[in-house]
């Protein structure tokens, strides 16, 4: 289920907003690394670790503050994932 109020900072308008970034992100299939999740994943953005290893990789970061898990799997379903293209291998 899409968010339906604001929390923790994160306005219901700056929700959807965010969402629709996200959405047009993988729609350019041009990021082998995806992160999704909540607070805590969308607290990496800018942190040097992150820049340090993952902007490297051409990671995404689909994180935002105070999803539950309804939240972001209602995100993969409404087109977070719908452009990319997995890639499988294991080293």
């Amino acid at each position: 289920m899409p968010r339906t109020q604001g929390v923790a900072g994160v306005a219901l308008a700056n929700w959807m907003k965010r969402h629709d970034g996200f959405v047009a992100i993988a729609k350019t299939n041009e990021n082998p690394v995806l992160f999704l999740g909540d607070s805590i994943t969308d607290g990496w953005r800018n942190q040097v670790a992150w820049k340090q290893s993952f902007e490297p990789l051409k990671a995404a970061n689909f994180g935002i503050g105070g999803d539950r898990t309804e939240h972001v799997l209602w995100r993969l379903q409404n087109g977070e994932l719908d452009a990319t293209v997995p890639n499988w291998s294991c080293s």
